[in-house]
């Protein structure tokens, strides 16, 4: 009879085991297919907003151009509210993130974009290092909003050292591209300048390093 009881409960405890095992197994799969969808819903979110962006940059594109080719009125302004009305469709944060695009900087050595390693060569003798602002010719977003977006302070003070010290420091004030130019005479070969800026800069040229060095050949 002991052997009965025992062999009993023994089974009992097997078919509970077994349900508790296939109760676990029923939850940890509703938790995968849920996480599962989540990411799947938030992969289709961003690509609905990275088409958002390339459509709005590609009217922003087809403004700019217009207004180089100086197309009619009509065309531009086409363009122009084809702009406004997909910026009004993003979230503040989307816009806050978007004005910051919209301005554009730019470190090069004579006609060379500086690489994100901040290393370049360039020929011996003159040599002309460039910082550039460059804003687009009209304003999709509210005037506060878009000017908050650009560099903090004056861009040219983001530069913080140039070892030697230029031989002259000119510039260039447009109503679209505003550049600083830091100009060196005569550099001989193996000579080098080394040049040192801020994180934000850093981030805004989309650098790996605050340190930049251009050598001579």
């Amino acid at each position: 009879m002991n052997n009965l009881k025992m062999g009993a409960l023994l089974l009992s405890a097997g078919l509970l085991l077994s349900g508790c095992s296939e109760e676990t197994a029923a939850e940890n799969n509703k938790e995968a297919e849920a996480s599962a969808k989540l990411l799947k819903e938030q992969e289709a979110e961003i690509t609905e907003l990275q088409q958002e962006k390339e459509e709005l940059q590609g009217a922003l594109e087809e403004l700019e151009l217009s207004i180089e080719a100086k197309t009619s009125a009509d065309e531009t302004e086409y363009y122009l509210s084809l702009a406004k009305g997909l910026i009004n469709q993003m979230s503040e944060e989307e816009k806050g993130e978007f004005a910051q695009d919209l301005w554009e900087y730019e470190l090069r050595v004579g006609d060379q974009p500086v690489d994100a390693d901040g290393k370049v060569e360039t020929a011996a003798g003159d040599v002309e290092i460039t910082l550039a602002q460059r804003q687009p010719p009209y304003l999709v977003l509210p005037y506060e909003q878009f000017e908050a977006a650009k560099i903090s302070g004056d861009y040219m003070d983001h530069i913080v050292s140039m070892q030697p010290e230029p031989s002259e420091l000119s510039g260039l004030d447009g109503t679209i591209v505003t550049a600083g130019l830091y100009i060196y005479d005569d550099l001989k070969s193996g000579e080098y300048v080394s040049v040192e800026i801020t994180e934000e800069l850093k981030e805004r040229l989309g650098l790996d390093t605050r340190k930049i060095e251009v050598t001579a050949k």
